[in-house]
This record gives C-alpha cells, sequence and structure tokens, in this order.
C-alpha cells in the first residue's frame, strides 16, 4: 500500500492497517488487475498468500472475480478481499452513491476476519458493462515480510567415526548451498566417552577443549546418549566436527531454516 500527496484515507485502508498490526496480510503477490484475457466486468487476482489468525493461506492460480455492472447516475466502491473462511478472494459490493459533499462515496467495511486486497471503483457509466481497467483499481495490500520458514528433515548427515581434528561437514544436500540455522541431533554411538565441538565452516575461532565443556557448540556425550544443538553454516551450507576421540558418531539434520 502507498499514498502520495492529496491521497484520501478511506475507513477500510485505516482498519486494515490495525489487522496487519496484528500480522494478518498478505505474505506475497495477490495483486488485483484488470482480467488477463482482456477487460471486462471481472478482475483478476494473482496467486500468493496471506497470514491471518495466524494461518497460512496460499492461492496457487489466478482467481478471477466477477464485479456487478455500473449504475448509470450512481457511484460505488467495490472491496476485494481474501476470505479465511472460504479460503480465497472475494467481492465485497458497495453501495451506490451520488458522490460530492453530499452524498460521497465510499467503500463498506472489511468483513469480520478478511483483509483487504483492494478497491474497485466502479463509477456511473450509462455502459451498465462498461470494463474494469486497471485506472478503476487501487491496490490496499499491506506486505509483509515473507517470515523465515522452518523445515523439517529428520535426515542422517553424517555416520562415521568423528574427526580428532577440525573437518568440514557438508550439509548442503539437506539445507541448501547456503546460510542456514539447523538444529542437530548428535549421538555418540560407540562404547566410550566422547567430548564433541561443532562451529561454522571458516570460524577460526577455538571451541574445542578437552577438559572443560558444556556450551551449546562443545558437549561430552556419554555411551550411547544423545544431544541437540543449534549450529549456524557458512555460505555454502558446511559446518565443521571435532571430537577428543575417533568414536563412533551419527549427526541428524532435525530442523533448519535458510536465511535471506
Amino acid at each position: 500500500m502507498n499514498f502520495t500527496a492529496g491521497d484520501v484515507l478511506e475507513q477500510v485502508d485505516l482498519n486494515n492497517m490495525v489487522l496487519a498490526h496484528n500480522d494478518d496480510s498478505v505474505i506475497s503477490g495477490l495483486a488485483v488487475s484488470q482480467r488477463g484475457a482482456g477487460a471486462n466486468m471481472s478482475v483478476d487476482v494473482a496467486t500468493g498468500s496471506v497470514y491471518i489468525a495466524q494461518t497460512t493461506y496460499t492461492e496457487s492460480g489466478v482467481t478471477n472475480l466477477s464485479i456487478d455492472n455500473h449504475d448509470p447516475s450512481m457511484n460505488r466502491k467495490d472491496l476485494i478481499t481474501y476470505d479465511p473462511s472460504t479460503s480465497a478472494p472475494v467481492v465485497t459490493k458497495g453501495t451506490n452513491h451520488a458522490g460530492g459533499e453530499s452524498d460521497p462515496t465510499y467503500p463498506p467495511d472489511i468483513p469480520a476476519g478478511d483483509i483487504l486486497l483492494a478497491i474497485v471503483n466502479v463509477d456511473a457509466n450509462a455502459s451498465a458493462t462498461d470494463p474494469i481497467t486497471d485506472s478503476d483499481i487501487v491496490d490496499k495490500r499491506i506486505l509483509q515480510r515473507d517470515p523465515i520458514p522452518l523445515t523439517y528433515s529428520g535426515t542422517n548427515v553424517y555416520s562415521a567415526t568423528a574427526p580428532t581434528s577440525w573437518t568440514d561437514l557438508d550439509l548442503s544436500s539437506v539445507v541448501g548451498s547456503n546460510r542456514a540455522i539447523v538444529l542437530l541431533k548428535v549421538h555418540n554411538t560407540s562404547v566410550a566417552y566422547n567430548t564433541i565441538a561443532l562451529r561454522t565452516n571458516g570460524d577460526t575461532d577455538e571451541y574445542y577443549n578437552g577438559t572443560y565443556f558444556g556450551s551449546p557448540s562443545l558437549f561430552r556425550l556419554a555411551t550411547l546418549c544423545c544431544t541437540v544443538t543449534v549450529q549456524l553454516t557458512d555460505a555454502t551450507g558446511k559446518i565443521e566436527i571435532r571430537a577428543s576421540g575417533a568414536a563412533g558418531t551419527d549427526i541428524d539434520v532435525l530442523v533448519y531454516a535458510k536465511l535471506m
């Protein structure tokens, strides 16, 4: 949503801002435009997704919505909203107004539970079916930053004897060749205690100490015991591992999030 000099805030603008303050807003897409197959009395809503009441709704195809005909002497403003109860964009028809100070043209209220995508100006027109074009459509989407999604994996990425010097561990087959935050499960499959350290690939600070341990990046595992730890990969999806002994070790990526 964008404002320039001379623009007037409608009540639906302010109410949509209140909804967005509670995170009910557009994640991506869902722009409203004239019918792509040729302008008529309908509009197209693009693919995209919204976040409403802590739930994400996604439109994987373009949605075409019919607009009621023009009145020959009265003006109208219709709303295009996203309705989570039907998981789809919908039209809310406005009422006819003469316009001007005596009877200004204003849109209907946003239906309860919906968020606003656009206002369609259906101006007085002797031709009842005069096409709706982009010049009649006012974008009212409030876009939020796409949240960083957490992805469950559960993939084993290491099953061998742990190295006793810093060694690269490539997680890119799971998290991609990019920076990511990963939740790892580390399992000492050996019959001896082992102290294990992890760090971001390329980090030259020392995380390993054979005597003292107890941080998320340095821990001592008893025989056949596991722990979970959060690590940051480098820009290619790699971390590093080092252990006190060459003992059997399994590492699984439980959950990860790619960083933007």
